[in-house]
C-alpha cells in the first residue's frame, strides 16, 4: 500500500518503487508528470509455481498477461523507467523448486522485455519466504531437519536465472 503522499515523497527523492497494481501505476505517472521526472520503478509479479498457493492478491499476474499489460502501459506512457521485476511466492516454503520455477519465469519475462522493448533490467527481486531453521509451534520435525539449506534455495534460484539471456556485464542484480 503506497498512497499518493508516499509516492510524492519517494519518487522525486530518487527511490525505486515497486508498483503493485494499475491504480498505483497511474499515481506514479501523475507524480512523474507533476515533478517532470522519469523515476525508476519495478513491477511486482505474481505467478504460479508448483507446490505453493498463488499469491494473486499482490502484483500483476504473469500467466494472464496482466504483467505484459503493465509493461506496455509503462513503455507507451513514457513517464516511468522499468528498472526491475519483483516476485514474492510465499512464506515458509520448504522446497527450493518453487524458487527455481519463479526465477526461471522472471528470467524468461526479462528476456521477453529485452527482445520486445529493449528493456535491460537493473535488478530482479525474488522476495523471500525461505523456511526458518527454527522449530515452530506444532511443527512435527525440528526446523533444522524440515527446512532446506540456504544452498538448496540458492541452487534453485541460480538454476532458474540461468535462463537469462543478458550479456555477462549487464546481468541484473539479484535481490
Amino acid at each position: 500500500y503506497k498512497p499518493m503522499s508516499a509516492l510524492e515523497k519517494a519518487l522525486p527523492a530518487g527511490a525505486t518503487v515497486h508498483i503493485d497494481h494499475f491504480d498505483e501505476l497511474a499515481m506514479a505517472e501523475q507524480v512523474a508528470i507533476k515533478h517532470n521526472i522519469k523515476p525508476k520503478v519495478a513491477i511486482r509479479i505474481n505467478l504460479q509455481a508448483d507446490g505453493v498457493p498463488q499469491w494473486g492478491r499482490f502484483g500483476f499476474n504473469l500467466e494472464s498477461g496482466q504483467a505484459r499489460d503493465a509493461v506496455m502501459r509503462i513503455v507507451s506512457g513514457g513517464r516511468l523507467e522499468l528498472a526491475g521485476l519483483h516476485c514474492h511466492i510465499g512464506t515458509f516454503i520448504l522446497d527450493s523448486e518453487p524458487y527455481r520455477q519463479a526465477a526461471a519465469k522472471l528470467a524468461q519475462f526479462a528476456n521477453e522485455l529485452k527482445a520486445r522493448h529493449d528493456i535491460m533490467l537493473s535488478f530482479i527481486d525474488l522476495g523471500g519466504g525461505f523456511a526458518s531453521r527454527n522449530t515452530l509451534k506444532d511443527q512435527y520435525m525440528p526446523g533444522e531437519q524440515a527446512a532446506p539449506s540456504y544452498t538448496a534455495y540458492a541452487d534453485g534460484v541460480l538454476d532458474g536465472l540461468a535462463e537469462l539471456q543478458y550479456p555477462a556485464r549487464r546481468m541484473p542484480t539479484l535481490v
